[in-house]
């Protein structure tokens, strides 16, 4: 990195100070970006009122439509940026010192490339790795637990390090670096504090070490080969970093909404013990009601038209996908959790989020099962923190 560790702080700073002042005279996107409102509701709702595709003072062509969303959120002229290397907005770095762009294209060829080991198809797998990380986590419990922090945030390391064939040093080496790296996707659109991001980025060039090591002499396991080879010899991507970030992140936090989602409504709890399909019931409608990734921030590769609207190459584009799965254009009653509603086309983040959704989704179900099963009685004794 180039840039100085100071200019750095500076630009943070800067970049944290105008979305805040945007915030506070009333713009919806700036608001979300700053984090501090623990219902985004009202925000996603202004976004919603302001029409199909408006800009934002913070600097974005912004959705909470989700006839829009759905067509940008794939869109192949838009890119986003990947969870390696420094992580920060953008605007920040110049290009050649941030995060890799990842587009359309090339998010397709490595989905191709790891399907046999991330797609449906590895569901079994998946499913019996996250069951043993849930079976271990819960042997280790006591009888008051936090849901997020020791269920939620560890199953889908533990997971990833037996997909991976972690053992040993390395494994406590990557559960660590998974764990200092949680706010990397954050820090892709939220500027966090300099010794924060300087943390996130020693983290994320650690575990990419640590996964090159383990590729080239250990046993790794098909799940890190496959991503190990599509990434390529010289990779301006650390496929292996990005999909365990990516992973990790998603994971856990669909894990902790649908669990807090079922246990907050009577009867939802019970019914995953007892109905082997409620678990996909559930997270199905957990990524529609509260998703683990509610912004997906792009940008504009090539000169594109969404809603009527002009969107040049360069531009950058936000899609609400929180916002936009509440859209009632698209959902009656959007905002009720009803996870016996019928089938409705629920907007998930597109490019390099669509590998790491079929693991989610599977680690999530899995997990909620084992939990009804195994915790019959469990209730939430205490605030929710987001």
């Amino acid at each position: 990195m180039t840039l100085a560790v100071s200019a750095l702080g500076r630009r943070l700073q800067l970049v944290h100070a105008t979305r805040w002042v945007h915030g506070a005279n009333g713009d919806p996107y700036a608001q979300l970006l700053r984090g501090f409102d623990d219902a985004p509701q009202p925000a996603h709702e202004e976004a919603r009122r302001r029409g199909p595709l408006w800009h934002s003072r913070a600097g974005a062509w912004v959705t909470a439509h989700h006839r829009v969303a759905a067509d940008l959120a794939g869109h192949p002229a838009l890119a986003e940026r990947a969870p390696d290397g420094y992580c920060v907005p953008d605007g920040v770095l110049p290009d050649d010192q941030a995060a890799p762009l990842v587009g359309h294209t090339e998010a397709e060829r490595l989905r191709a490339a790891t399907a046999a080991v991330l797609g449906t198809g590895a569901a079994a797998a998946h499913r019996h790795a996250a069951a043993a990380a849930c079976t271990r986590l819960l042997d280790g419990a006591g009888a008051r637990l936090d849901l997020a922090a020791d269920i939620a945030a560890r199953l889908p390391i533990e997971a990833l390090a037996d997909l991976y064939g972690l053992t040993g040093a390395r494994r406590d080496r990557f559960t660590a670096a998974c764990h200092a790296a949680a706010t990397a996707l954050d820090s892709l659109q939220c500027p966090q504090r300099l010794d924060d991001t300087r943390r996130t980025h020693t983290a994320l060039a650690d575990l990419g070490d640590l996964l090159a090591e383990h590729a080239a002499t250990g046993r790794p396991g098909d799940t890190l080969t496959a991503l190990t080879d599509a990434a390529g010899p010289a990779p301006a991507l650390r496929l292996p970093v990005a999909f365990t970030v990516l992973a990790q992140r998603t994971t856990a936090t669909l894990i902790a909404n649908a669990a807090l989602a079922a246990l907050d409504r009577p009867g939802e709890w019970t019914r995953l013990a007892d109905d082997p399909g409620h678990p996909a019931r559930v997270v199905t409608e957990t990524l529609r009601h509260d998703p683990p990734v509610s912004v997906q921030a792009m940008t504009a590769r090539a000169d594109l038209t969404a809603a009527g609207t002009r969107i040049r190459a360069g531009d950058r584009v936000a899609v609400l996908i929180g916002a936009a799965n509440r859209d009632p254009a698209a959902f009656p009653d959007p905002a009720r959790f009803a996870p016996d509603r019928p089938p409705a086309p629920v907007l998930v983040p597109g490019l390099l989020h669509r590998l790491a959704a079929p693991l989610a989704r599977t680690q999530a179900e899995t997990a909620l099962a084992a939990l009804a099963a195994r915790l019959p009685g469990l209730r939430r004794c205490g605030p929710v923190l987001r």
